[in-house]
């Protein structure tokens, strides 16, 4: 009887956790967004949302590898959480940057190029954002940091 109660217990609980990660993952969807590079350079992109990146940052997430390296002509899908009040952030990086000036001459002259899109923004966007080398679409905001 007593082993009859523990598994009776333990089955119970099993649902209990399949029921919520069913419902946590019926919030927390994600969002793809298309970036797609325009420019003559490669580019490295980050994006992210929740609050915007800094210089320092962006660099330092690029050195541990976790902008994505985007070729002339060619597109990254991003993912971001798929929520109407969410802001998404993103910073861009030129390999001829890169190539040119070290981390402390990027961070020192602000040469990561920061962006911010509203969740309507991208949604007349199509979610989907192209980088010509001067400014990712039209309907961009600049952030200042």
């Amino acid at each position: 009887m007593k082993k009859l109660k523990k598994t009776l217990v333990v089955l119970i609980l099993c649902n209990l956790m399949l029921l919520l990660t069913a419902c946590q993952h019926a919030y927390w969807t994600e969002k793809e967004i298309l970036f797609g590079n325009r420019a003559n350079d490669t580019i490295f992109v980050l994006v992210g949302s929740g609050r915007p990146f800094t210089s320092v940052e962006a660099m330092e997430k690029y050195e541990r590898g976790w902008a994505s390296q985007i070729p002339p002509s060619g597109h990254s899908t991003e993912h971001v959480l798929d929520a109407e009040e969410r802001i998404v952030y993103c910073a861009i990086l030129r390999k001829q940057t890169l190539d040119k000036y070290s981390k402390e001459e990027i961070v020192e002259k602000n040469l990561v190029e920061l962006y911010s899109y509203s969740y309507q923004d991208l949604k007349k966007m199509n979610f989907k954002i192209v980088y010509s080398g001067e400014n990712p679409t039209d309907s961009i905001h600049t952030v200042s940091m």
